[in-house]
């Protein structure tokens, strides 16, 4: 892995080291084990790398072609390196993973990251063409940021490495912090409104004259999958197992220690058991480490029982980290200045309390059971196709099983078939009345920010952004078959593994996802509705892939627990004051926020914490607008207050008096 960066004048002006210097400083953060700066006249590349592959121990990039023409600064790890070394009648002589996508690009041009498999963002400059092409990883693991002025196009792996470049403005972008405040995940903006990043799946090319903007191409479309038609349950089992075992071994392929998240469910445990026996004894010490969270204080979102049959197995070097203190709040400031912008993620902290414990017990490589959901899916969207073709026993049947074991049986089923069968089917003019509904209940507020902490008057002037009306119907469309709603889960959760890669490089690690193998989620997304949900067992088709793998407990396991409960405890009996104090001390944020919803959902949580309620659905709701009002007065309070006006203005929220001391 490896922080990179680069500039491309357009109008000559040289490329300066002086000039790079707090660029390759930040970068030098994702990259402890050396880099180096290429220069020539007004383009400069920069790389600092992690070392996790046998193969990037040999690596000191950016590296350059034989012939000098092209040179590369790649953040990668190859998956098909075999199949690239005969594509390209190329022996694989431990050459590193840039070496083979430069030898790509000088082969297929443009076209070669369809070829390429595995994690990766990187730029080549071509100083026959005069151009700069760069391109990104179709999961969107791997981050990449550009910013494009007349002058100049300058790229990085970190955001506050191009805010260091000379030039380059620190604007905020209020479409995208509306698109924020509302619920919303954009893959193209940043909070920078002159800085954006490059999408997942695609390319980006431009000039070195820079006569036009910056050209991007999608290169692999995650919207249009090829059916999935296999014989029998069989078949689709095995093909399954084939692909998350490749993908687990891929993923494993390490220089270094190899660990791997265990929290008891299905995925984690599924990755576990199956990375516990690929490891090479030569290069990983031939033992998986794992690394569980516990949570003493709150048994609902406790697993250590259903972890406790994969450990008692064997060949795991078993760490456990107790998390009862951890809240949204913690160690908020150093991710925020790791993420470089606002972020949505109330279960961060323990993701960093967790790549801490990695690192301190020696491992660079560290695997997770993230985005199997998302992946996968539950199958939910199979009640709504089963209603809009009027099967109602096969409907009831899911239904049936799907609430098995609920306490309250006949209500959840009722609710969970509104939910999941008839709510998607809501005819347009249906959805329309209810907007106007609550417009009427809120009348300065457009129907679109209606339960938002969003200002009333922001929110009208943002009415009618083309970009964030998009973003709004992309949240609102309504999806009848399970292939769209596994669409929208992978695509929904890409913002994340980017972030999840951040805070992992500042740990020194690899953080790695077998469940965003692009062969696997190929197949994930073609598979009938049948392989995802039956006779109430969602996920059947791993279930049955994982038979004879997975501890039997795991693999029929249908409750899940959550560790928003343990969150939500520790916020409100120890954190909620400081949670009044910085919302009460955020100054500028009232041309954005409404302070009087911000108050509400501020009151409603201390009435939570009063009951000791921890667990209803419309606290963590309120819980997660006020995270994101806080992270934006702390993101605020980061940037440069000399250059940037923004931070002006009055208290929002005032703390209850009840609570001092508390």
């Amino acid at each position: 892995m490896s922080g990179i960066g680069g500039v491309v004048y357009f109008d000559g002006h040289p490329a300066e080291p002086a000039d790079l210097a707090g660029f390759s400083a930040r970068l030098s953060q994702r990259g402890p084990d050396g880099g180096g700066l290429w220069l020539a006249g007004p383009v400069a590349l920069a790389q600092h790398a992690l070392w996790t592959t046998p193969e990037s121990l040999a690596e000191r990039g950016p590296f350059t072609s034989p012939d000098g023409a092209l040179v590369i600064a790649a953040d990668a790890r190859l998956d098909n390196r075999a199949e690239l070394c005969r594509a390209l009648d190329l022996r694989d002589a431990g050459q590193p993973d840039s070496a083979l996508i430069l030898a790509a690009y000088a082969r297929w041009g443009e076209a070669a990251p369809e070829r390429l498999l595995g994690d990766f963002a990187f730029a080549v400059w071509d100083a026959r063409e005069q151009r700069l092409f760069c391109a990104r990883d179709a999961m969107g693991v791997r981050p990449f940021f550009y910013y494009q002025s007349a002058r100049c196009l300058a790229w990085a792996s970190d955001l506050k490495a191009l805010l260091a470049l000379p030039g380059v403005p620190c604007r905020v972008n209020e479409l995208r912090l509306a698109d924020f405040l509302t619920g919303g995940h954009d893959l193209a903006s940043t909070f920078y409104a002159d800085i954006m990043r490059l999408p997942p799946a695609h390319t980006l090319s431009v000039s070195a004259h820079g006569e036009q903007p910056a050209r991007l191409r999608r290169y692999w479309d995650l919207a249009a999958p090829r059916d999935t038609r296999l014989p029998s349950d069989a078949a689709y089992a095995e093909a399954f197992r084939e692909l998350l075992t490749a993908s687990v071994r891929a993923r494993v392929r390490s220089a270094f220690p190899v660990g791997s998240m265990l929290s008891g469910g299905l995925d984690s445990t599924s990755v576990v058991c199956l990375a516990r026996g690929l490891l090479d004894s030569r290069t990983t010490g031939g033992r998986l480490h794992t690394f569980s969270l516990l949570f003493d204080a709150v048994p609902a979102s406790d697993e250590r029982g259903y972890m406790a049959p994969t450990v008692a197995a064997g060949g795991l070097e078993h760490h456990t980290i107790l998390a009862d203190e951890v809240t949204p709040l913690s160690d908020l400031e150093t991710l925020l200045d790791i993420a470089g912008e606002p972020y949505h993620h109330m279960g961060l902290p323990l993701q960093w309390l967790a790549d801490a414990a990695a690192q301190q017990a020696g491992v660079r490589v560290l695997l997770d059971g993230n985005y199997g959901d998302a992946v996968v899916t539950h199958g939910n969207m199979r009640l709504a196709e089963l209603a809009h073709h009027g099967q109602w026993r096969a409907l009831a049947r899911e239904v049936a099983g799907l609430t098995t074991g609920w306490r309250r049986r006949t209500r959840g089923a009722f609710y969970l078939a509104w939910l999941a069968a008839f709510k998607p089917l809501l005819p347009k003019f249906g959805r329309q009345a209810w907007r106007g509904l609550r417009r009427w209940r809120d009348p300065q507020r457009p129907a679109w920010a209606f339960q938002s902490i969003i200002a009333p008057a922001f929110a009208q002037r943002m009415t009618g952004q083309d970009a964030l009306q998009a973003s709004l119907h992309r949240r609102e469309q309504r999806y009848r078959t399970t292939r769209a709603e596994n669409q929208f889960s992978v695509g929904k959760m890409q913002v994340q593994p980017e972030l999840y890669n951040r805070l992992a490089a500042r740990c020194g690690l690899e953080l790695r996802h077998p469940f965003l193998d692009r062969r696997l989620v190929e197949f994930c997304l073609g598979l009938p509705s049948e392989q995802r949900l039956r006779d109430g067992w969602a996920r059947i088709v791993q279930r049955n892939a994982m038979a004879g793998i997975l501890p039997e407990a795991v693999r029929w396991r249908r409750s899940k627990s959550s560790p928003i409960y343990s969150m939500g405890r520790a916020l409100f009996t120890r954190d909620l004051p400081r949670l009044g104090e910085i919302v009460h001390a955020a100054g500028g944020l009232e041309r954005w926020v409404d302070p009087a919803a911000l108050q509400r959902d501020y009151d409603r949580l201390c009435r939570a914490a009063a009951e000791a309620r921890y667990h209803q659905p419309a606290d963590w709701r309120a819980m997660a607008r006020l995270d994101r009002a806080v992270h934006l007065a702390l993101w605020l309070d980061q940037l440069d207050q000399a250059s940037n006006p923004l931070i002006t203005g009055r208290a929002l929220c005032s703390s209850p008096s009840h609570l001092t001391g508390m």
